[in-house]
């Protein structure tokens, strides 16, 4: 009886950070023994998360100089244009 109720103290105390963790785990689940291992695993969770998301934020940026983002915005532009020079000649 212990041992759970250390996992249910473990989980009312550590909410927010457990919803954290089951969020950002593909399958949604905690990993097999966090909660056993008290508050300090749970917090060491977290933290490599946050390493990871930091390490890796550099692939979640855009190409700069992206063709298939250079095509799509040349479209746009041109598709805009059309319509401004028939919404102008229209005007008149």
């Amino acid at each position: 009886m212990g041992r759970m109720s250390r996992m249910l103290k473990t989980i009312r105390s550590n909410a927010s950070d457990i919803a954290t963790i089951k969020e950002n785990r593909p399958d949604h689940k905690l990993p097999v023994g966090l909660l056993s291992g008290g508050a300090d695993s749970v917090h060491d969770a977290v933290a490599k998360f946050t390493r990871s998301r930091i390490a890796d934020s550099h692939n979640d940026k855009m190409p700069k100089n992206s063709r298939r983002v250079s095509l799509r915005t040349k479209q746009l532009l041109t598709n805009d244009s059309v319509e401004d020079a028939s919404t102008a000649a229209g005007a008149n």
